[in-house]
């Protein structure tokens, strides 16, 4: 049975004396790999100050159909602006290695209430988005998608992110929408 995707047979999957080999027939135990890309890529980055190469993709696997996947893909790869309506905050962007929107308290470890607008379009939709919320602190959060509380449960997730230099709060929502959104946290002590 031949694979959907491009797959090698070469040691140390296989015991042939090479560093790469194509298969093509499933006569002996091979490998594939879902993130391969090219050097000649938009994907990879090179930096010439450290001679090093970044690669960041989005993969994963589902049995829905292709066009299910195009809003994910949009949210990703043009993310809606979040734009800071009320609080002492900043916007750091979104930051594809994270998946995730980095806002940052001003406050450090005494965060007030945050509201902020995404700004979502057909272009730019938002498909379960993720928040971290830099210098926190300690304190839990309670949320308002729409101006209604969301409830901690497999729709709204928090945690916190332990750093030398602060801790972050963490959110992460399963909520999709192509029309702005907007969102308040509060902090919980």
């Amino acid at each position: 049975q031949m694979s959907h995707f491009n797959w090698w047979n070469h040691w140390p999957t296989a015991q042939l004396p090479n560093d790469g080999r194509r298969a093509t027939a499933a006569d002996r135990p091979g490998h594939s790999s879902l993130s391969q890309s090219i050097e000649e890529s938009d994907v990879i980055k090179p930096d010439p100050e450290t001679g090093s190469y970044s690669a960041v993709t989005l993969t994963g696997m589902t049995d829905s159909p292709i066009k299910s996947l195009i809003p994910l893909a949009r949210s990703w790869n043009n993310p809606a602006e979040l734009l800071v309506k009320a609080g002492k905050y900043s916007s750091e962007g979104y930051d594809k290695n994270q998946r995730a929107y980095v806002i940052s308290c001003e406050e450090k470890e005494n965060p007030e209430s945050l509201t902020f607008e995404l700004a979502a379009s057909e272009r730019s939709p938002v498909v379960n988005p993720a928040f971290v919320i830099r210098n926190w602190g300690q304190s839990g959060a309670s949320v308002e998608l729409k101006g209604k509380k969301i409830k901690q449960d497999n729709r709204c997730r928090l945690g916190h992110n332990y750093r030398m230099e602060g801790t972050d709060l963490v959110v992460w929502l399963r909520t999709e929408s192509d029309k702005p959104v907007t969102l308040t946290f509060k902090p919980v002590r």
